[in-house]
Order: structure tokens, then C-alpha cells, then sequence
């Protein structure tokens, strides 16, 4: 049981820094990005390219992933969301499922469909036993991050004048600029935010896990469960919701089904995680549209 508690926490902690990017792009932009997990398929197979066909040494490679990603989001908001900006959430919805689609298959093309391994460095594998539990030092990071980062965006959201752009921007975008504001790069800066807190999931993920081209996909339902779970907008609600996520989607796939159905021993299939994120959806939708800890509805 420990291990369920173990390994929950670090898939939260890596579905939170997915949603982080998500809440981030509602409470500026106020529409639900799906185009979001799609760059953070971007910096994982981007550190790939760099680390197995460059060579380039894995802290360097994530720094250039992050920064390309960051950019990325920045150009595809130019030639994108730019133009449709001023229409209504849906139609803003709509485009990203569009960019999504678009930016997966154009690295499908660029790279096959194939799963890669990303090699992680000696300290990163080290393993550690915690009442009857095993963790690596790389999972010990992954929560270390998403934790830094989460309180890092809530400081900077909430405590500099970067923070109140952002908020008045998402408010009222026509009074922020009448008071001096500049709305554009305000929206640039938010897009390569979105970029680079994607990005850096996606590293996390695929050291710890894989990459392939789908991930980005895989990732779309349960990263939008955890932002709404935890409340859209929500920083601290987010990595919550991520951890909430997890935990319940690994107690479900726990449970033995068996005796229910006459037989000794029957989990239920992995394959019904995505479903297990959908339904959570539907309920914090219905009972709860602010997320435990409050967000925007």
C-alpha cells in the first residue's frame, strides 16, 4: 500500500506540472488549451534529439528544450490564437484542439511514431527504500520541482508586477492597456511560460517513463482531471488535483474484482485509467466547478 502512495505522489506531482501550464493559460487567457500536452511532447523528444543525436550533455539539452518550447508556444500564439483572440472561449478552445492535433502530427512526421528511452545520469538512479517502498532520486526530483515550481508561480502570480499584468490582462485586457499595460507582451510571456512549464513536465516524464510522440495525448485527460479537480487558475489547486488524480486512478486499479465476479483474483485493466479521469471530470463539473481548492468555474 505504500507503494500505491509512493507511486501516486510522483505520477501527481507530474500530471500537476502539466496542469500548472493549463491553469496558467485559463486564468490569463480564460479558455481551456488542449494544445497544451502537445508541448510537452515537444521538450521531451526535443531532449531526446539533442542527448541522442547531438550528444549533448541532458542539463544543457533540457535548458535548450525549455527555451524552444517556450518560443514555439510563442509563435504558434502568433500565427494561431492571435487572430481568433477576441472571439469566444469555444471558438479559442476549438483552435488549440487544431494546434494540438497539427503539432503532434508534425512530429510524428519529423520523428516516426516510435517510443524512445531517455537515459538519465548515474544519481538518478539511485534507489531508496521508505517503509517497505522503493524511490529513485529521480522521482525524489520530479516532486521536488513540481513543488518549487508551484510555489514559484504562486509568488510570482500573486506578489510582482509581472503577477498583476497577468491579472489585469485576464480581467479586463482593453482597461489593462488603457492603464499602460502592455497586453501583447504580457500574452507573449504567458505563451512561453505555458511553453516552458510543459516542457519541463515533459522532461520529467520521459526520464522517468518514455517518450513517443502520443504522450502528449495520453496526457490529455488526466492532466485536465487534476486542473479541474484542484480548481482552474489554482496553482497550489493543481499539483492537489494531480495528486488526487493519481492517487485515485492507482486505488482503483488496486481493488480485486474478483470475488464480486466469482473468481480468485481480477484487477481491472490499465487500459480504463482514461476513463477513470473522465468520470472525475463529469463530477467536479457537477458538484464542484471551482475545484477543491477554489478556482475559476
Amino acid at each position: 500500500m505504500v507503494q500505491i502512495f509512493v507511486n501516486s505522489l510522483v505520477w501527481g506531482a507530474e500530471l500537476g506540472l502539466v496542469a500548472l501550464g493549463l491553469s496558467l493559460c485559463y486564468k490569463v487567457l480564460r479558455f481551456a488549451n488542449f494544445a497544451q500536452v502537445e508541448y510537452v511532447m515537444v521538450g521531451a523528444v526535443a531532449v531526446y534529439w539533442l542527448t541522442t543525436g547531438a550528444a549533448v550533455p541532458l542539463a544543457i539539452a533540457a535548458l535548450v528544450a525549455l527555451l524552444f518550447t517556450g518560443l514555439s508556444a510563442m509563435f504558434v500564439h502568433r500565427i494561431t490564437f492571435s487572430h481568433v483572440r477576441g472571439g469566444s472561449e469555444f471558438s479559442l478552445m476549438l483552435a488549440s484542439v487544431g494546434v494540438g492535433m497539427a503539432i503532434r502530427g508534425l512530429v510524428q512526421m519529423l520523428s516516426g511514431g516510435s517510443v524512445r528511452t531517455l537515459s538519465a545520469s548515474g544519481f538518478l538512479k539511485t534507489s531508496y527504500h521508505f517503509l517497505g517502498a522503493r524511490i529513485s532520486s529521480l522521482q525524489i526530483l520530479v516532486i521536488l520541482v513540481t513543488a518549487a515550481t508551484m510555489v514559484l508561480l504562486h509568488f510570482l502570480l500573486s506578489y510582482t508586477k509581472i503577477g498583476i499584468a497577468f491579472r489585469a490582462t485576464a480581467n479586463n485586457p482593453r482597461l489593462a492597456e488603457a492603464r499602460g499595460i502592455d497586453v501583447e507582451s504580457i500574452t507573449f510571456l504567458m505563451w512561453f511560460m505555458a511553453g516552458c512549464l510543459a516542457a519541463l513536465s515533459g522532461i520529467l516524464i520521459g526520464l522517468e517513463t518514455q517518450v513517443s510522440p502520443r504522450m502528449g495525448w495520453q496526457l490529455l485527460l488526466p492532466s485536465f482531471a487534476a486542473a479541474t479537480l484542484g480548481g482552474l487558475g489554482n496553482m497550489y489547486g493543481a499539483v492537489a488535483g494531480g495528486v488526487a488524480v493519481a492517487l485515485i486512478e492507482n486505488l482503483i486499479l488496486a481493488v480485486n474484482i474478483g470475488p464480486v465476479l466469482g473468481e480468485e483474483m481480477i484487477l481491472i485493466p490499465t487500459g480504463y485509467k482514461p476513463a477513470i479521469s473522465f468520470l472525475l471530470i463529469i463530477i467536479a463539473l457537477l458538484f464542484r466547478p471551482k475545484g477543491l481548492l477554489g478556482g475559476e468555474e
